[in-house]
C-alpha cells in the first residue's frame, strides 16, 4: 500500500532523497538536450559552410566559362529559399 514511517524525520528524508533523484536526472536530461542542440548547430553551420563553398565554386565555374552569375543568390529578397531544379532532375 505504502510505506510506513516511524518519525517525520524518516518521511522528510524519503521526500528530499527522492526530490534529489529527480533533480540529477532532470539535470542528466538537460546536459543531454544541449549537448544534442550543439551537435545540431554545429551541423547546420558545417551545412551553410559547404553550401558557400559549392555556391562559389558554381560561380567560379560559371566564369570561366563566360556566364554571368550576378544572379545567383539560393535566397530570394525575403529570406525564403529558392530551389534551382525540380525534384524530378
Amino acid at each position: 500500500m505504502g510505506d510506513v514511517f516511524n518519525s517525520r524525520e524518516q518521511y522528510e528524508g524519503l521526500i528530499k532523497r527522492h526530490k534529489d533523484e529527480l533533480e540529477a536526472v532532470n539535470q542528466e536530461h538537460v546536459e543531454e538536450l544541449d549537448n544534442v542542440t550543439r551537435m545540431f548547430v554545429k551541423k547546420k553551420e558545417d551545412l551553410q559552410k559547404q553550401h558557400a563553398a559549392q555556391l562559389e565554386m558554381i560561380q567560379i565555374l560559371a566564369k570561366v566559362n563566360g556566364d554571368d552569375t550576378s544572379y545567383m543568390n539560393p535566397y530570394s529578397e525575403h529570406g525564403q529559399k529558392i530551389h534551382w531544379f525540380s525534384e524530378n532532375t
